[in-house]
């Protein structure tokens, strides 16, 4: 694999290699913007840049029930977190925020359907340039992360 061998900050550790690659390999955690790519009984796939395409559960929602959950077209986009992702099967999504109270049906939810606005595709380089920035800024302050997450996905 080309590219440049980068070192995450002291408490993680890590090694790993940044390339030019238009390819994304999802992480659990990560927060990604997808679109809807069909829909069925059990949820929907969302193609999220990855080699395959991501599914979401229909109650993967805040406050979803199964008389109560969003409908989303086909060609919508929405903004998620993956849940849980694995190289021998595909990533599952979700637009449950952890501690998060509001429902999906306020609007006011972090997660959920994308209304209005642009998107634009960028590499998997420059997504990952934009998270370290929002990670230095955690020392600054956890709003300014959250503000800045919601208006950048990785994916």
């Amino acid at each position: 694999m080309a590219g440049t061998l980068v070192a995450a900050p002291p408490p993680r550790q890590r090694l790993h290699v940044a390339s030019r690659t238009r390819r994304y390999t999802p992480a659990a955690g990560d927060v990604v913007i997808g679109t809807i790519l069909d829909r069925n009984a059990d949820g929907y796939r969302v193609t999220i840049g990855a080699a395959e395409a991501a599914r979401l559960p229909g109650l993967a929602f805040a406050g979803a029930t199964k008389r109560n959950k969003p409908a989303l077209a086909p060609g919508a986009l929405l903004f998620g977190r993956v849940a849980a992702a694995s190289r021998a099967a595909e990533a599952e999504l979700t637009c449950v925020e952890v501690g998060e109270s509001v429902s999906w049906l306020s609007g006011e939810a972090t997660y959920g359907e994308l209304v209005g606005g642009n998107v634009a595709p960028y590499t998997v380089l420059i997504c990952n340039a934009i998270a370290r920035v929002a990670d230095m800024e955690v020392a600054a302050g956890v709003a300014a992360v959250r503000k800045l997450m919601a208006q950048v996905g990785r994916g």
